[in-house]
């Protein structure tokens, strides 16, 4: 839930051009790895896991924990690069945050095609990425 609400926080300072409301150095949940994730979701019940839950969750999971990484690194980039006292980011930086979000890329596009909710999925961040 915690995760779902940062993205949210995030996507929308970048659309409207306000400051983030959450402080990067302020959050102390971990992002969780993918067993994590299908774990909690599993514990709720395993006939409404099967009953509401795609058959797809795995890879959904690994594109939404994608999109969490990709938040963060735009979370930082909010932070210390937009703000009314932000510094300029050195070459340094630029090229740890564009191999970051290279590696999160192409954790998207490989789960491109494996099958049409996927690729639903993976183009809809795709478009919001780009």
């Amino acid at each position: 839930l915690w995760w779902s609400i940062y993205i949210r926080e995030t996507w929308l300072s970048l659309a409207y051009g306000r400051p983030m409301r959450i402080d990067k150095d302020e959050v102390t949940t971990p992002i969780l790895i993918q067993n994590e994730v299908i774990q909690l979701s599993r514990r709720s019940c395993d006939m409404l896991y099967q009953k509401y839950l795609p058959l797809e969750i795995n890879n959904l999971v690994t594109l939404w924990l994608c999109l969490v990484r990709i938040t963060v690194s735009l979370g930082y980039i909010l932070n210390n690069f937009y703000g009314a006292k932000a510094a300029r980011p050195t070459q340094q930086q630029i090229k740890s945050i564009e191999d970051n979000m290279s590696t999160y890329f192409r954790g998207i596009l490989a789960k491109t095609h494996e099958n049409q909710l996927i690729t639903l999925h993976s183009l809809q961040m795709r478009v919001c990425i780009e």
